[in-house]
């Protein structure tokens, strides 16, 4: 029996469709494999990366933890280094006052005992000139040896800087090495306040070590010491027309063989909470400047201070009398 028109028409417009669908299949772009390969390896690499990325900053912490570990055990080194330093400071200062008040007590009364017995035998002798002068001369030289102790004593514990304060001691003590050295030491000062024997005697002691090295090295005619004053700082310098010398090369020498005052300077001021620097050139003098923070309760009690008295001779530059 033949088909039906409709039967025919349905498969015709079924083979139409799959036609149709195997065109559309074709006519889409299969992938390329050398495409897909390159790909797959960026992917690769971008993973690789990431975790190299990761590793790293895990290392940097770790490096990082490291270095503040180290860091605190600097500083935990410099904390007790300085506090050592301060104690050894300490205790040479007390052996100090105990020479000193040893001196002055036992040395120095018996020296006076003796001078006095010997003018009360010089006095009981008559005739004899002969004897009278050798008890006079023998007393010049006791004299002597009575001044001498109580400038050892002075310069071991010096009294007046406990009772009048540092600029009585700083000017009596540029007194004493001027004389004694035969230098010009200017003190210029205005009013300063009390800052504390923690403080004032380190001041004095950097003082005391820079005419030392005054008197020592810089072969110097004037030394000019100014003590001021701004705002929350006290500001020391000692100033000379010496020889002067290189300071870079003296700070890179080796620490067994160079002249230790600069750095024993240097270590007083930090341990008295300031700083301290040297400016010095070859034949042009030389300059010691200490900065120090005055405390708090001392501004306080001195909120009416005098004006300072400046220096005529302070230098703005280092031209100002070094020619």
């Amino acid at each position: 029996m033949p088909d039906t028109p409709d039967d025919s028409g349905a498969e015709t417009s079924t083979l139409r469709h799959r036609n149709e669908k195997t065109k559309q299949n074709k006519s889409k772009k299969s992938p390329v494999p050398g495409e897909t390969t390159a790909l797959e390896e960026q992917a690769a690499g971008l993973v690789e990366m990431n975790l190299r990325l990761r590793n790293e900053i895990l290392r940097c912490k770790m490096f990082e933890g490291r270095l503040k570990l180290a860091h605190r055990k600097l500083l935990d080194i410099n904390r007790r280094r300085l506090f050592l330093s301060k104690k050894l400071v300490d205790l040479l200062e007390e052996e100090r006052k105990d020479i000193s008040r040893e001196l002055h007590d036992d040395i120095g009364q018996m020296l006076t005992t003796i001078n006095m017995e010997l003018e009360a035998l010089k006095n009981g002798i008559s005739g004899a000139s002969h004897l009278r002068k050798a008890l006079t001369s023998l007393q010049t030289r006791i004299g002597h040896s009575i001044e001498q102790v109580r400038n050892v004593c002075r310069g071991l514990r010096p009294d007046i800087l406990d009772h009048l304060g540092l600029v009585p001691a700083i000017r009596n003590l540029a007194a004493s090495v001027g004389k004694s050295a035969g230098i010009n030491i200017r003190v210029f000062a205005g009013d300063i306040p009390d800052l504390g024997k923690a403080t004032e005697l380190p001041l004095y002691r950097i003082v005391q070590e820079a005419l030392n090295n005054v008197v020592r090295h810089a072969r110097a005619g004037n030394v000019f010491i100014n003590v001021s004053r701004r705002e929350k700082s006290l500001l020391l310098t000692v100033e000379d027309d010496g020889v002067g010398f290189d300071v870079r090369a003296l700070e890179s020498a080796d620490v067994r063989t160079r002249n230790l005052g600069i750095l024993i300077m240097k270590e007083r001021a930090l341990q008295a909470g300031g700083r301290l620097q040297v400016e010095s050139e070859e034949k042009k003098g030389t300059r010691v400047m200490i900065s120090m923070p005055i405390r708090r309760s001392a501004l306080v009690l001195n909120q009416c201070a005098a004006t300072v008295e400046e220096n005529p001779h302070a230098r703005q530059d280092k031209s100002a009398y070094r020619g």
